[in-house]
Parts: structure tokens; C-alpha cells; sequence
């Protein structure tokens, strides 16, 4: 026979066991955000309840899921939707490429916006140790270039993007190859 518990206390004192029913509230971060948070070494304790937190530390479960190319995408992401980056788009570029196999393409409201996003990137691309960042960029502040080996990522006042068109030529090359944008 199986007893409906109210407490803590009658679960522990229970000779044959029981169920304790419990009200939770689902936690307002996603497994995902927890993954990425924990391949960047980043700080979960205050997001999960300290059993979860506590089990996640002692299984390991979560750890080292993600490639070095998965991390650094996670973090140049993140970096970039924190600092406000418009119509930001990622195309998978291995099958027209040997330089890099993914391009992010990203605007900025103004020549300042534009190089703080590089400026906060190339930080935080050199805190997290994933890679090293070569920086280009026209000192006006309508195109920043980072090439981080594999990933490029381009940041671009809005203009400067329709002139180049550079979202067309990608495509252009994804429609003679097979490989399409990632988002």
C-alpha cells in the first residue's frame, strides 16, 4: 500500500514509503541554455534548483557535448543577439568554401553599433580562449569582418549590406551546391 504524503517529514517517517506530491514551477531556462552555458564554462548554479545543479555537477550530464566550431557558434550567437544585432542570419558554407564553412551575417544600426558588436565579440571570443579572431574593417564603421578560421562573421551597417548584396551571392552559391542556410 502506497500513502499520499503531505510533508517532508511524513515521507522520512514513513514506514512502507509513499508518494510527496510537490508544486514546482518549471525553471525559466532551457536545457539548451544550460548546455551552451556550461560548454562556454560559464556559472549554472543560480539557474537550477541545487538538487538539479548537484546532480548536473556529479553525472556530468550536459558536459562536453558541443564541437569547439558548436561552441564558438553558440558564443558569437549569444554575443550577438545581447548586443542587438539585426537580421542576423548563419548560412553553412562547406560545400562552397574551403576558407570557412559557416558565415553569420549580422547588421548594426549605425557605425558605432557596428563596431561595439565587433569590439564585444572579439572579447568575448577571446575570453572564452575558442579561437583566435583576425579583424578586418574599413575604419568608417559600415563592414567589420571577423575570421575566426572555420566561422566568419560579418557585421555591416545596413546600406553597406543591400550594396554588396552578400546574402544573394551565398545564396546564389547555396543554389549551385546543395548545402542550404542554417537559419
Amino acid at each position: 500500500m502506497c500513502n499520499d504524503l503531505t510533508s517532508k517529514k511524513e515521507l522520512n517517517n514513513a514506514k512502507q514509503g509513499g508518494i510527496l506530491f510537490l508544486n514546482t514551477y518549471p525553471p525559466e531556462v532551457s536545457s539548451s541554455d544550460i548546455r551552451r552555458k556550461l560548454a562556454l564554462h560559464e556559472d549554472v548554479s543560480t539557474l537550477l534548483p541545487k538538487m538539479v545543479y548537484n546532480h548536473v555537477q556529479k553525472t556530468g550530464i550536459y558536459h562536453n557535448t558541443m564541437t569547439k566550431q558548436e561552441k564558438l557558434l553558440s558564443l558569437i550567437l549569444e554575443t550577438l543577439e545581447n548586443m542587438k544585432a539585426e537580421e542576423l542570419v548563419t548560412y553553412a558554407l562547406s560545400e562552397q568554401s574551403d576558407i570557412a564553412s559557416v558565415a553569420v551575417i549580422c547588421n548594426g544600426r549605425s557605425s558605432r553599433h557596428v563596431e561595439s558588436i565587433a569590439e564585444n565579440l572579439a572579447a568575448a571570443i577571446k575570453k572564452s580562449r575558442l579561437a583566435k579572431a583576425k579583424i578586418e574593417h574599413d575604419r568608417i564603421g559600415e563592414w567589420v569582418l571577423i575570421d575566426l578560421g572555420s566561422i566568419v562573421v560579418h557585421m555591416m551597417q545596413a546600406n553597406t549590406r543591400q550594396y554588396y548584396d552578400i546574402d544573394q551571392f551565398i545564396k546564389e552559391s547555396h543554389d549551385s551546391n546543395t548545402s542550404p542556410p542554417l537559419s
